[in-house]
């Protein structure tokens, strides 16, 4: 371990014995020299130096200090002066020597040289008695009074003459960028669309320019997917992340040329198992035994059809027991639930034990699906309900309680259009994949052809 740090003669500098490191003797433990030191704003800072066997000496780390201390001081200087000249009001624009660019200074930011930093605007007339208004940059991100001329300059071309000045050497990045600022905000998930644009897009496309992507790039680049061995859902989900960019692009007015035609891999992974009524009943009498809060959100999941996230957010706000409705807002949007006899008892005993989230740990706070989930395939993997099932289509997962839900709806005769609002679909497409009928449907359904074939068979007989 690496001990605590000690107060030399020098004040504020500091040392530390390692545990591991050796001088050159091989005898003597390192030693590491730290000083800290206040800055131009008040905050303390701490500075590594060196160590011992690196040729840094006591008296050194105590200079560096000085030389920090003066830094700040003189920095500190500068910041007062510039806060005695600062005004009552608010800073106002001023005119530079260029037509259309203003500069503003900042009493809050600083540059590197201690100076108040500088924003710099651009203003163009648009016609029909309407200005355009744009910040190019401040001084400490690298923009000049020539940066905004030249800037503006483009802009008024663009504006003037689109047809010569069009968006078609945008790249993918300031396509991405334009993006993230307009659209992704919108999103739930949009931590994993970054990590999906960041990891697989970016390295690939990210410096090209929408005229030089072309369709059989994106089929290379989807190969190369598929040989970093990522499921074909997987690749699905970038490939339309990329599709998406570029099409907001012409949306948006960005870019007006082609875009690559490219096909999406077809992605097999729907849920195939699911239970029948007894068995939802041994399967909920057995996790009852096991936990009850899991057993609650199986229950609610079989007897709904809601996701487990749906579940996991539900607040006692949301249940409406007097008119047997669940509120939730899920990834269809707001949609309505409406509570079975079933489950109307056990919302009432969550109802009355709580007043936030209906499930929530220790803390409080309601649990991640992610967590739930997990604990629920533990479970699972306690139990032989999985037991020698190899193919992943047919091994149960939480979310086969909504394809239970659905199929037993469908085993009924229920609509199509009933399931799919039940369910919350956007299209009847995904309610076609999750409401399987059972063989035994097949097999009923059969049989009252043979029947009625049968039937019209002796009717002629008889007239005979």
């Amino acid at each position: 371990m690496i001990k605590l740090r000690t107060l030399t003669a020098y004040p504020g500098v500091y040392q530390r014995l390692s545990s591991r490191r050796r001088l050159p003797d091989g005898q003597n433990p390192d030693v590491c020299y730290e000083i800290f030191y206040t800055d131009s704003d008040g905050n303390l800072r701490y500075e590594k130096i060196g160590w011992v066997s690196e040729g840094i000496t006591l008296e050194q780390a105590a200079e560096i200090r000085a030389i920090r201390k003066a830094e700040q001081k003189q920095l500190r200087l500068v910041k007062k002066q510039a806060q005695k000249k600062r005004p009552p009001h608010q800073a106002k624009r001023l005119k530079t020597k260029f037509t259309g660019v203003y500069a503003r200074e900042s009493f809050s930011r600083f540059c590197p040289d201690g100076k108040p930093d500088k924003c710099y605007d651009i203003v163009w007339y648009t016609g029909k008695g309407t200005y355009h208004r744009e910040i190019v940059g401040w001084r400490s991100e690298g923009y000049t009074e020539a940066d905004a001329v030249r800037i503006r300059s483009e802009r008024i071309k663009a504006y003037r003459h689109p047809e010569f000045f069009s968006f078609e050497g945008i790249t993918l990045d300031e396509c991405w960028k334009i993006y993230c600022s307009r659209w992704l905000p919108n999103l739930k998930e949009s931590h994993n669309f970054i990590a999906r644009y960041q990891r697989h897009i970016q390295p690939q496309f990210g410096c090209w320019k929408l005229t030089d992507i072309k369709t059989y790039h994106v089929e290379d680049f989807k190969q190369s997917l598929f040989s970093k061995k990522l499921s074909p859902a997987r690749v699905k989900l970038i490939l339309c992340d990329l599709r998406r960019i570029m099409r907001k692009m012409v949306e948006w007015e960005k870019y007006s040329g082609p875009l690559p035609k490219f096909h999406m891999p077809k992605v097999e992974n729907e849920r195939l198992r699911y239970f029948s009524v007894q068995e939802t009943k041994d399967f909920l009498m057995e996790l009852s035994l096991y936990s009850c809060e899991m057993y609650y959100i199986a229950k609610i999941g079989f007897y709904t059809g809601l996701r487990l996230n749906d579940i996991l957010s539900l607040t006692k706000n949301d249940v409406d027991i007097n008119k047997d409705i669940i509120y939730t807002d899920g990834k269809s949007g707001r949609r309505e639930t409406y509570i079975p006899k079933g489950i109307k008892e056990d919302l009432l005993y969550l109802l009355k034990n709580t007043n936030s989230y209906l499930f929530t740990n220790k803390n409080g706070k309601k649990y991640t699906s992610k967590y739930m989930s997990n604990k629920f395939s533990r479970y699972i993997a306690h139990t032989n309900i999985n037991k020698g099932v190899t193919d992943r289509k047919y091994k149960y997962v939480f979310h086969c309680g909504r394809h239970s839900f659905g199929s037993l709806l469908a085993e009924q005769g229920v609509s199509l259009y009933i399931i799919q609002h039940l369910m919350g679909h956007e299209d009847e497409h995904s309610t076609r994949r999750y409401a399987k009928v059972s063989p035994n449907a097949k097999r009923e359904a059969i049989t009252k052809l043979d029947d009625y074939i049968n039937i019209g068979r002796d009717d002629k007989k008889e007239k005979a």
